[in-house]
């Protein structure tokens, strides 16, 4: 099992390292300030194709969009800026389960990176997909049965 060298909170495996070696081996001119986002942009690459696998693997659908947290007052953001995300805003630093309005942790800056270029249309047809009424089937009349049908395939 491969456990990793941990620097300032992360954890890097030996094949980290060696992907990085490998980036500064390809670039042997650059300067560490030319290479860090090169090395960022590179590894954001290699994680993004990795969860893409795994989700469709997992649960038999694809990845169109992907957005992350991170929490500015402890790290910097560079690796996000120089792999092209897209900045969203920030959270309101409530938790999923906070009873007040009031901030109770961290504010943390939404970043997102869209996966294909037709993301904005993958992911509208998704959130459109028709519902039928809340009427149960066995009261409606064979009338409403064959108009719900006609209005969930969008054809009235």
């Amino acid at each position: 099992m491969d456990l990793g060298i941990k620097y300032q909170g992360r954890v890097a495996t030996s094949h980290d390292v060696e992907f990085i070696k490998n980036v500064i081996a390809e670039n042997p001119r650059d300067s560490r300030r030319s290479l860090s986002p090169k090395i960022c942009k590179a590894w954001k690459g290699r994680m993004i194709k990795l969860l893409t696998s795994d989700w469709e693997s997992f649960y038999n659908h694809p990845v169109y969009f992907v957005e992350i947290f991170v929490d500015t007052e402890r790290f910097k953001v560079t690796c996000y800026k120089s792999a092209n995300w897209i900045y969203l805003g920030e959270t309101t630093g409530r938790g999923k389960n906070a009873q007040t309005h009031k901030p109770n942790r961290s504010i943390k800056a939404v970043w997102g990176y869209p996966l294909s270029k037709k993301f904005r249309r993958l992911l509208y047809s998704i959130a459109k997909t028709p519902k039928l009424p809340d009427i149960p089937e066995e009261s409606r009349t064979p009338e409403e049965n064959r108009a719900t049908s006609l209005q969930v395939l969008g054809i009235t």
